[in-house]
């Protein structure tokens, strides 16, 4: 990367280097004092990857430390992590066990996943107190080839009209996705300006024309429709959504100044940091012109690779300036700011050990100026100087934390004229790893030992590290969006908004990463730093969780007639891996609050009871608080695609790994099908009724199962069937206030439900989504139903229906109650409900291959990860010896070290080496 250094530079840097800093009066500032956001809890997640097929696991390791140290927290010891998929929908989610700030885990993408992009998030309920700004989130990319070989294209002969004014038309046939669609569709249009929703009639050949004129500066548009029409449940034959990105102005370039300090200022010399964007919001490398109003060259300009830079501008009075940036023969111009007459300009240079700052002023004023520095919320510097035109100081480096400082310049009415962050590094403050390897290449499936070690003058006792071992270019691909431990901590965890390649500013490669980062936090903006409005009040209003917990009242909590008028008890059982009893005595106010034992299972039975002083059932209601979770809503930088190429090259390669095993299965005279997975079923009287009826049941779902993958966020059977089971049910929403749901079993047009072997009336289907999950026994999915017609008077009120050529299915769920839909009950001052237990670490396995023969060879090992090891323990010396066993692809394999102590110092290697073809 170049950076233009004009002879106004070379003039400041050489006063910087020769100046006599001024006497400072007083540092106002004797002892740092924490404020509010300074106990925030930062949290990082270490993934294994950012790209993903379905059928493999996210591997992860979670970091939470105190926001003004980054010292591993004590102050949260549960920790929530989501994952969220593109509709905005909770997926999965995994309650952790922090111990001393860390725990690890990992999510398995089910087969019937969704291509998209999906969110992981991770947050404590401690950092409810700082809103949004501490939650951890990464965008991830998951790709479903199966999916992808089916996928049609409803929407054809895309055209962009780029004259006078900009149209966007096209042809769509929804009868691609659903051919029984019928009548109007309705178009969502969004274009990141506007969201309009548009009508369209079909014509004579069936197909629905789109001419729509674009708002001005529209980059991309997203069409969107749904084919199944509201209310008319029963003649969709696959309803769905359809959504297809539009590049509107490929060619996009967009280029934002930002002056160091806030504005230029005529007459004085300022830093100009600057932006390049392309359509995608991702950052494109340019070079150009500064030129004034009358077209003379004033100085050049060049980015980085990130289309970030800086150049050095001093402003004349009554001159506009302007820059001039040529693309692929076509060149664009960009306005700069215009200057203001009177104003102040901060410089700061880091020089060695001293962060240098200069004041040039042109206002005049009798007052003091003050000078103050602050990182993470706490103040350092308060510095008090007479106001002067140009004040110059020196502060020294080691006298601030590592990572991102702010420097602020107020007046003598506490007005701030002056702001900017700057960056602080202390790699003596950092953790010095080694990893050693005798050798720079290795075969397939040969074993790998490498050691890791740390400086003998860090003593190894408190820290914790990982190793990743994985294909460099997955991890290559992943760099764009992913941080690592170090970007995280110093850079991505104190900015809001999206940091492209934020493990780029920290590359010991990268010679110009002081000028990048410096460009990076200039243009970033220190509007952007999570710490702006910290205030000095410790008042939380939200505590830390330290266990789990079951809480909520008993009565009406708003009707003091309707709680206890005498102390009861309440019973409680947690049926965990033993059975765990609880008893609490309940006072006036109604309120119980049952901390829990450690509880290491996703779902476990709660039994709650309400009895008087004498053990007698008291007919109370028990109501459970409802569990927090932050409302879902993606941002635009958590929604970008990856690039074409990109996708390309990993759906070729998965492919391409894929068939090989699935040559080997048909060499081996298996039959390569879509996955079967294969159930025994209890035959119970209920059962054996239903197949005398309705024929065998394709698929079955034990109740057991049912309940311990059912969500704890869940609110009835369909939510569950929808979370857990996309590849065998679909839940579409029919009526969105009130909402309800319908059920259609795939490879069907028609879905009839019976609950307990009784059919459901049609009007009563909105009800079928409120049973709740506890209450399923079991559940029979029958696609070819024997006898479709035999239910139809019950279920529509008249016998005057055909189905025709359609498809008619069963979905028959059997409750515990066994009378149908209206016969769950349960009894009076007793609740049963499931409690979220911790996840357990799933430990990592891998093959080993130290006895390896010919026939071994004829199975592929296409591991996604080759090696994961997310708590590793250094021996006295600290040192650590890796060993592991090779796959089978050939290339670059990355090594990837990553640590944190207990005190807050962090450390970062990654090294790679060959794996090569094995000879045999």
């Amino acid at each position: 990367m170049r950076y233009n250094f004009t002879l106004f530079f070379l003039l400041l840097l050489l006063g910087f280097t020769s100046l006599k800093v001024e006497a400072q009066i007083i540092n106002n500032i004797t002892k740092p004092s924490l404020t509010k956001h300074s106990l925030a809890e930062k949290i990082y997640l270490q993934l294994d990857n950012t790209i993903y097929q379905t059928g493999e696991t996210i591997w992860f390791k979670t970091v939470v430390s105190r926001s003004y140290d980054n010292s591993l927290s004590d102050i949260s010891e549960v920790l929530h992590v989501e994952l969220i998929d593109f509709n905005e929908t909770l997926v999965e989610k995994k309650i952790l066990k922090l111990k001393g700030g860390i725990a690890s885990g990992s999510f398995e993408l089910q087969k019937g996943y969704k291509s998209g992009k999906y969110l992981i998030r991770a947050y404590t309920h401690w950092n409810r107190n700082f809103e949004e700004d501490f939650m951890f989130t990464q965008s991830i990319d998951v790709l479903n080839l199966d999916e992808n070989k089916k996928l049609k294209n409803p929407i054809i002969n895309v055209v962009v009209t780029t004259d006078s004014i900009n149209t966007l038309s096209a042809d769509i046939n929804p009868r691609v996705l659903n051919p029984n669609h019928r009548g109007k569709l309705q178009l969502y249009i969004d274009t990141g300006k506007s969201i309009d929703t548009i009508e369209l009639k079909k014509n004579k050949e069936n197909i629905y024309k789109l001419n729509y004129r674009l708002p001005e500066k529209v980059t991309q548009a997203e069409l969107k429709f749904n084919t199944q029409a509201s209310g008319k449940i029963f003649e969709a034959s696959t309803p769905d959504s359809y959504a297809k990105t539009i590049v509107i102005d490929k060619d996009y370039l967009d280029v934002q100044f930002f002056p160091e300090g806030g504005k230029l200022v005529n007459g004085l010399l300022s830093t100009v940091a600057f932006k390049a964007i392309d359509y995608q919001g991702l950052g494109y490398e340019i070079s150009g012109l500064i030129k004034d109003g009358k077209g003379n060259d004033i100085t050049s300009f060049n980015s980085n690779n990130l289309g970030l830079g800086t150049f050095k501008l001093l402003p004349k009075r009554g001159s506009n300036y302007y820059a001039e940036v040529s693309v692929n023969d076509v060149t664009y111009t960009y306005s700069l700011p215009i200057a203001k007459g009177t104003g102040n300009v901060l410089s700061v240079v880091r020089l060695k050990d001293d962060i240098r700052i200069l004041l040039a002023s042109n206002v005049k004023s009798k007052g003091n100026i003050r000078i103050q520095t602050e990182s993470r919320g706490i103040k350092y510097h308060d510095l008090s100087f007479k106001s002067k035109d140009t004040i110059t100081t020196s502060i020294s480096s080691k006298s601030l934390p590592e990572g991102i400082i702010k420097i602020t310049v107020l007046n003598d009415k506490a007005q701030i004229i002056s702001e900017r962050l700057v960056f602080n590094t202390k790699l003596n403050n950092r953790l010095k790893l080694d990893l050693e390897s005798n050798r720079t290449s290795y075969s397939q499936r040969e074993k790998t030992t490498l050691k890791i070690q740390l400086d003998s003058l860090q003593v190894p006792e408190g820290k914790s590290l990982s190793v990743l071992v994985i294909d460099k270019e997955k991890a290559d691909a992943s760099k764009t969006y992913k941080p690592n431990l170090i970007s995280h901590l110093l850079l991505s965890s104190e900015l809001k908004g999206f940091i492209e390649n934020p493990r780029y500013y920290f590359n010991d490669n990268n010679k110009n990463r002081a000028l990048d980062l410096d460009a990076l936090l200039l243009s970033q903006g220190w509007r952007n730093y999570k710490y702006q409005n910290s205030i000095a009040s410790t008042n939380y209003i939200y505590k830390p969780e330290k266990r789990l917990v079951v809480s909520g009242t008993i009565g009406e909590y708003f009707n003091p007639k309707k709680r206890p008028k005498k102390p009861l008890d309440l019973n409680m059982i947690v049926y965990g891996e033993t059975e765990d009893i609880y008893k609490q005595e309940i006072d006036s106010s109604g309120r119980y609050y049952f901390e829990l034992e450690d509880l290491y299972k996703p779902r476990a039975e709660l039994f709650m009871q309400v009895v008087n002083k004498k053990g007698e059932p008291i007919d109370f209601g028990i109501n459970l608080d409802k569990k927090w979770n932050p409302k879902i809503k993606l941002r635009a930088e958590q929604t970008i695609e990856l690039p074409s190429q990109i996708i390309s090259t990993f759906t070729e390669r998965l492919e391409a790994d894929n068939k090989i095993q699935r040559d080997y299965e048909v060499a081996h005279n298996t039959i390569a099908l879509d996955e079967v997975k294969l159930r025994d079923y209890k035959l119970t009287p209920a059962r054996e009724k239903s197949i005398e009826l309705h024929g065998e049941p394709t698929y079955v779902i034990d109740g057991e199962e049912f309940i311990e993958v059912a969500p704890d966020w869940n609110f009835g059977v369909y939510s569950v069937l929808k979370a857990k089971y996309p590849d065998k049910i679909r839940i579409r929403t029919v009526h969105d206030i009130p909402p309800w749901y319908y059920a259609k079993v795939w490879n069907s047009d028609i879905t009839l439900v019976l609950i307990d072997n009784i059919p459901v009336y049609y009007e009563d289907y909105d009800e079928i989504q409120n049973i709740p999950a506890d209450e399923v026994s079991s559940i029979d999915i029958i696609e070819s139903a024997r006898d479709v017609y035999r239910y139809v008077f019950e279920i529509f009120g008249t016998g005057n229906v055909n189905f025709g050529a359609n498809r008619v299915s069963y979905l028959n769920i059997y409750t515990k109650s066994g009378n149908g839909l209206y016969g769950i009950t349960k009894a009076k001052g007793v609740l049963t409900d499931y409690v979220s237990g911790f996840s357990k670490s799933v430990e990592f396995y891998a093959p080993n291959y130290e006895t390896l023969n010919n026939q071994d060879w004829v199975i592929p090992d296409n591991r996604s990860v080759i090696h994961w090891s997310p708590n590793i323990t250094l021996n006295s010396k600290g040192e650590y010896i890796l060993e592991y066993y090779n796959d089978d692809h050939i290339g670059e394999v990355s090594v990837i070290v990553e640590a944190i102590s207990k005190d807050g110092k962090i450390g970062y290697i990654e090294k790679t080496y060959t794996l090569r073809k094995a000879e045999r």
